[in-house]
């Protein structure tokens, strides 16, 4: 039986005719050879799982150890003893050229309209989510801190709040109201006119957004407690 040689037009139209099947064909299942036809990778084991690259990233906006990172893009941050963000999986929130690195959070607890952290040492990473908002207590600061997701580009969104401080006086409780309204950013801030919330203080923070011509409610509770020299807190958010 004689073979005939491959010219080189014949080899090129096989190698087109194998990208175009690539392409229409373009999924790719590990652990199984039948990779479900809404994915386009299709993972399947029983005892391993995935692990992402580990970054460490400077900033919530870092946008130097990643160039031009992708909306959506994911990784482990591996926090060293000098880094200013907690440890933890990180997506971008933010655009390319105006990254929001944000944290998964494993520790809310989501109950519809309600979202609650149990009492606890207090962690900047443990953050309270529920529609547009996220908000944590920084303990480094002292103070409870908001910032707005899904904002538009260019958006100038504003808030309102209401805030009522209630504290340890001298034999008598002591507490002080306080209003104001500020622009929403994309990256964790101060709570718009708030205060240091220090120990055994409890805080009440009501906020109000108008937002495509729809009002949102939002009710904040925090109190925080001191037990040998470590900060405890318990936090709650409710959406109306």
């Amino acid at each position: 039986m004689s073979i005939l040689p491959l010219t080189k037009s014949k080899i090129n139209l096989s190698l087109l005719f194998f990208l175009l099947f690539y392409v229409f064909k373009a999924q790719i299942g590990i652990g199984t050879k039948l990779p479900h036809e809404s994915t386009i990778l299709d993972i399947v084991s029983t005892n391993k799982g995935i692990s992402l690259p580990n970054i460490e990233l400077t900033s919530e906006s870092d946008v130097t150890t990643i160039t031009n990172p992708k909306k959506g893009l994911m990784v482990y941050h591996t926090a060293s003893s000098s880094s200013i963000l907690p440890e933890g999986i990180y997506y971008n929130s933010g655009e390319s050229t105006n990254a929001i690195w944000t944290k998964f959070n494993p520790y809310s607890k989501s109950h519809s309209s309600i979202v609650t952290l149990p009492f606890s040492a207090s962690d900047p990473s443990k953050t309270l989510a529920i529609g547009d908002i996220e908000i944590r207590y920084n303990k480094a600061t002292q103070f409870n801190q908001i910032r707005f997701t899904n904002l538009a580009p260019g958006e100038n969104l504003k808030y309102t709040v209401f805030i009522i401080e209630n504290w340890e006086g001298r034999g008598n409780g002591e507490s002080e109201t306080r209003a104001g309204t500020c622009s929403a950013k994309e990256t964790f801030d101060n709570i718009c006119n708030s205060t240091k919330q220090g120990f055994g203080e409890n805080n009440e923070i009501w906020i109000y957004v108008l937002r495509n011509g729809i009002y949102s409610a939002y009710r904040y509770d925090i109190t925080l407690i001191n037990i040998n020299s470590t900060s405890f807190d318990s936090k709650i958010i409710e959406k109306f």
